[in-house]
């Protein structure tokens, strides 16, 4: 199932690895959808937003991939009714854009406790002497253009595949029994720094199947019909 209520747009050209720059104002989650469906994933579609509204039905995904760029709705994460959510989220600014993170839910603390209170306030770097500003300036753009400018958030393609990855391979580790991670923090100019913390090493249920244990006998462990 994917979820957003945007639509693809010119923008997206630079910071999206699937979007192409003839590409249709088409809603996100179509767009996206078509590329998996292509490679044999069945797709369903919910475009709204999420939010504290958001409720998970007993019969849908158990487990959520998370990557938003505000605060409001992470904080809304845990109380959809997902099993397992895994986020990842990516830096900004001149100086951060490199950056990422992720934190899995259930975790040593709730995502409403991390984002659900009033953001701090960071004073953004003064980028007025770099290169490309200065070219604007002699250009003749004024300085409420360059610090507009200077304000956007930046995002490159190779930093959200790297949060991807990340992403993905938290629930395959879980699938697979291996330990979990509740939060990672690193920066693509440094990985060799990146932080991370292991939770509790609990395979996800969905996915994972205790069949017997090895060590008793044969006629200790009868397996349901059908169940491999």
């Amino acid at each position: 199932m994917l979820q957003d209520f945007d639509r693809m747009a010119e923008s997206n050209d630079s910071t999206s690895l699937l979007a192409v720059p003839e590409q249709p104002t088409a809603m996100k989650t179509r767009w996206v959808g078509d590329w998996l469906e292509r490679r044999g994933f069945e797709v369903r579609h919910e475009e709204r937003r999420f939010g504290a509204w958001t409720r998970r039905h007993h019969l849908e995904p158990g487990a959520a991939l998370c990557g938003v760029d505000n605060a409001v709705t992470r904080a809304a994460l845990e109380d959809a009714g997902f099993d397992l959510v895994v986020e990842a989220g990516l830096g900004g600014g001149t100086q951060g854009f490199r950056n990422f993170s992720l934190h899995s839910f259930p975790g040593p603390k709730r995502a409403g406790a991390i984002w659900g209170g009033t953001a701090p306030t960071a004073t953004a770097p003064d980028v007025s002497t770099m290169p490309a500003y200065r070219a604007m300036k002699v250009k003749g753009v004024d300085g409420c253009g360059l610090t507009q400018i200077a304000s956007r958030t930046i995002g490159v393609p190779f930093v959200g595949l790297t949060a991807a990855i990340l992403a993905v391979g938290e629930l395959l580790r879980r699938l697979h029994g291996g330990d979990a991670m509740e939060v990672v923090s690193g920066s693509l100019m440094a990985l060799e720094d990146t932080v991370a913390f292991n939770g509790a090493d609990v395979p996800y249920a969905h996915g994972h199947i205790d069949i017997g244990d090895a060590n008793l006998p044969d006629a200790a462990y009868r397996p349901s019909p059908g169940l491999q």
